[in-house]
């Protein structure tokens, strides 16, 4: 079916006007709410953002305290580590008896031309153990009394009469007591 307008040319252009401008009304309407809309999201998401952005600068906050205090401790671990070892560095060296004193106090002792070829210092029997090569008995005999003559210092001696059975090429073993101070 078909519709026919009788209405006269200039009555039916103003129609179509009035038709056109109620579109364009309506379109106006429409992009005015459209933007309106677009205006109001873009503003929530801005205020969405900047809730986040502070709760994610709180949180990363946060976590450079907790990762400074890690830190700090495995810092304070290593500070510790390193002080237990020199007190153990300390605690050791006030253990260990000085053995320069002794062998300070024995090597005036031995006359020229003996020979100490081992020299076993015992800290916990507080004894001296030698073993040397003298080429006469004399001068093996004149260590036994050079340590002797030193009896405050290097008590008790050990002297085995093999040490000087022999008139040359001596193989001897003295052992003797260490006076306990000059292991301080």
């Amino acid at each position: 079916m078909k519709i026919i307008n009788l209405l006269p040319k200039e009555k039916q252009k103003e129609l179509g006007y009035k038709r056109l401008f109620g579109a364009l009304v309506v379109l106006v309407w429409v992009t005015a709410a459209s933007f309106l809309l677009v205006v109001l999201v873009q503003m929530g998401e801005k205020v969405y953002f900047q809730g986040q952005r502070s709760f994610l600068e709180s949180a990363i906050e946060d976590l450079k305290a907790q990762a400074g205090k890690e830190e700090n401790a495995a810092i304070k671990a290593q500070v510790k580590q390193a002080n237990d070892l020199v007190a153990d560095y300390r605690s050791l060296t006030s253990q260990i008896p000085k053995f320069s004193k002794v062998v300070r106090a024995f090597v005036p002792l031995v006359p020229k031309g003996v020979n100490i070829t081992s020299m076993k210092i015992d800290s916990a029997r507080k004894s001296i153990d030698i073993n040397g090569f003298g080429p006469t008995r004399d001068l093996v005999i004149d260590l036994y009394d050079n340590i002797a003559a030193e009896s405050e210092l290097f008590p008790n001696i050990d002297y085995p009469l093999e040490n000087v059975a022999r008139p040359t090429d001596i193989n001897f073993h003295f052992s003797f007591n260490i006076n306990p101070e000059l292991l301080k």
